[in-house]
């Protein structure tokens, strides 16, 4: 039996190696002697710095095995990712938003009384140069898992100068992983930057789910129990 932990989680971006945006997936994919998932604030300070105290259980090699088709069906332009997401957007009745998916610098002081980002640039925000994109990526690396939300870039940055291929932030999977074989998918809906982007939040879930879908369509429910764990 094993599970695939589906929901929405915080974006690090760290363009352009990891041009991580809103409505994006990213899944939990075993990078640099780490297991997918890794609980980033279990453990203690020592003379070198902060030190992880155990560690997580890798994700599922069949979970992983669906994956890495998936990988190559999308560098070949075979994926049915974005068929499965219109069809879940259309039954839902969302849509991607039109909302600007503004960047600003790593280390500018959000105004976390808003919403989002429009505001910061009237008070100097820099952003971030990127080329338009309006469809999902998906990414594939770590995903930190915590018993807090991080809200301000600054933190942000130091936990992603640590954890060299981090990718978002949740707090659910860490609890979970030991207990029953994993794979974390999740759609970016914040940035980690005082905004709730409320109006990523439907679109970034049916996302999730989507790539959910794609991953099940290579398992063979009949020689394997799947649980499906909705995390928000």
């Amino acid at each position: 039996m094993f599970a695939l932990l589906v929901g929405t989680g915080t974006g690090i971006p760290n363009p352009p190696k990891y041009d991580v945006r809103l409505g994006d997936i990213v899944v939990s994919v075993p990078q640099d002697n780490h297991p997918g998932v890794v609980q980033y604030d279990f453990g203690k300070y020592e003379d070198d710095g902060f030190v992880l105290k155990g560690s997580l259980n890798k994700p599922p090699p069949i979970l992983l095995s669906a994956d890495g088709q998936l990988v190559e069906e999308e560098i070949t332009d075979r994926s049915p990712l974005e068929s499965i997401l219109q069809h879940i957007t259309n039954k839902l009745g969302i849509s991607r938003p039109e909302i600007e998916d503004i960047l600003f610098g790593q280390n500018f002081a959000h105004m976390s009384q808003e919403k989002d980002c429009r505001k910061c640039e009237e008070m100097g925000g820099e952003k971030v140069a990127r080329e338009a994109r309006y469809y999902p990526v998906v990414h594939r690396g770590l995903v930190l898992s915590g018993s807090g939300i991080v809200r301000n870039s600054i933190d942000r940055e130091r936990l992603r100068r640590r954890y060299k291929a981090a990718l978002c932030f949740e707090t659910k999977a860490a609890g979970i992983m030991d207990e029953i074989p994993c794979l974390v998918i999740r759609g970016i809906s914040d940035y980690a930057d005082a905004h709730v982007q409320e109006g990523w939040h439907h679109y970034a879930a049916a996302v999730a789910a989507a790539y959910c879908k794609t991953i099940l369509c290579k398992v063979d429910s009949q020689k394997h129990m799947i649980l499906y764990v909705p995390c928000r």
